[in-house]
């Protein structure tokens, strides 16, 4: 709970860059926009500030639970890499939910580098949101001082495989 006031998660529900305003009928505006957030926590995935769309989609599949409870709860897995075919062409969603309350289907389109979402949602015809995440976070500044440096770890680190290996 801690987590969710200090990463101010309320806001970041009622702050959603999303198209909703002008796609959706009014009775299904407000909880849509609750169920998506500007930004996700995805430190639990423990992947580096460098990976990219197939490792994040793997990690987020193998901490799927997880990944549905930082995505608000509401939503049921349906799959990943999920084909839908248009025509003659086929298409993949990354990873397809379902959410509960809106009675809706919620396509994931994982990206890992930069995005302009008020082009994205100018001009879409269906309703669309647009959130960040993050994997790692700073640590506060008040807490540095109890921790040891990096430098003294990776010295007790060798040591003690410098014993272990002996």
């Amino acid at each position: 709970m801690v987590h969710h006031i200090e990463g101010k998660s309320y806001e970041q529900y009622l702050l959603g860059q999303t198209n909703f305003d002008k796609t959706l009928p009014e009775q299904y505006k407000n909880q849509a926009k609750l169920a998506v957030k500007d930004e996700y926590n995805l430190e639990f995935l423990e992947l580096t500030e460098k990976h990219n769309e197939k490792e994040l989609e793997l990690a987020i599949m193998t901490n799927m639970r997880h990944f549905l409870s930082e995505m608000g709860g509401d939503f049921a897995f349906i799959g990943n890499q999920f084909k839908l075919e248009a025509g003659s062409e086929n298409f993949y969603i990354d990873i397809l939910l379902f959410h509960r309350k809106l009675k809706a289907l919620v396509a994931l389109e994982l990206k890992t580098g930069s995005f302009k979402p008020e082009y994205a949602l100018k001009d879409a015809l269906h309703p669309m949101g647009v959130a960040s995440y993050r994997v790692t976070s700073v640590l506060p500044q008040a807490l540095k001082e109890y921790l040891p440096s990096p430098e003294i770890i990776t010295g007790s680190v060798s040591r003690i495989m410098d014993v272990l290996v002996k």
